[in-house]
């Protein structure tokens, strides 16, 4: 990356000085948004959730922050700018100190224009982390920032892998930054809402392309650990991390057959023009 977006200024990256106002503590919302082609799929979706967020904190849109319509002209300036011309991530950051609301986006190019799924596979542990259900919050991803930190910090050391969350209940609720999804012959099933797991701007979007491949869609608040288990397969997906295929969990193995028609059948749905 060469450049990066700063309140509405391309600045050379080497150049970037953000000033004392960004040091000081305040509330910090980071969006990242999936592009190919100069084009940004969800770049609206993401901003609804802001402005959700904003709505439960009973705050405005702010004065400092331009309307969704031009950050999303000025994210494409940013993504030619870099000269990202195949596919890779957009990062926005909203930081609200007691002064001032500043922002400031970022460009991670990938070598394909194709929306990433892990092929290799990996393996899947429970964290000892509870994530609590009740807060309005729980679905946004920074209410569940610290809670995903914190297990990585605690796992830096051991066997490499992704992490997946219970509730206070007992049932499961989601990954590191990723929804969770089950496939059981012709069913795939994932977590509800009322679990406390996060709603990844593509889940509702993976479903339905799920629905459309001819499988039966299901969310329950119920799913234990042993439903992990006993499923055929088991993926992760989130906007920021592509699909991840679950190879293993304990003594479970799984398979990558389905998951990998329903990304297929995602990409072409979400992405006409790079599939």
């Amino acid at each position: 990356m060469d450049y990066l977006l700063y309140n509405g200024n391309m600045v050379p990256v080497e150049e970037f000085n953000p000033g004392s106002h960004w040091l000081t503590p305040g509330f910090s919302l980071k969006e990242k948004m999936w592009f190919a082609n100069g084009e940004i799929p969800f770049f609206m979706a993401h901003m609804e959730s802001l402005e959700k967020i904003l709505k439960v904190a009973r705050r405005s849109w702010p004065d400092q922050i331009p309307p969704p319509d031009e950050l999303l002209r000025l994210s494409r300036r940013l993504i030619n700018k870099n000269k990202a011309f195949m596919g890779g991530w957009l990062g926005m950051e909203f930081l609200f100190t007691p002064r001032t609301v500043a922002y400031l986006a970022t460009v991670e190019p990938f070598p394909s224009r194709t929306f990433p799924f892990d092929p290799e596979g990996k393996s899947a542990t429970l964290s000892p982390y509870v994530k609590f259900s009740g807060n309005p919050n729980a679905g946004f991803p920074f209410y569940s920032r610290t809670l995903w930190e914190a297990e990585a910090f605690r796992t830096a050391d051991g066997t490499p892998g992704e992490s997946l969350f219970l509730n206070e209940k007992g049932v499961v609720t989601e990954a590191t930054g990723a929804n969770i999804f089950l496939i059981l012959k012709n069913t795939i099933l994932t977590p509800s809402a009322e679990t406390g797991c996060i709603t990844d701007v593509i889940r509702e979007r993976i479903l339905w392309s799920a629905s459309q491949t001819g499988f039966r869609v299901m969310e329950s608040d119920k799913i234990t650990p042993d439903q992990l288990g006993g499923c055929e397969e088991l993926f992760l997906a989130s906007e920021g991390r592509g699909f991840t295929w679950i190879a293993a969990m304990e003594n479970h193995r799984f398979v990558k057959t389905k998951a990998a028609l329903i990304w297929k059948k995602f990409c072409k749905d979400a992405f006409p023009a790079v599939s």
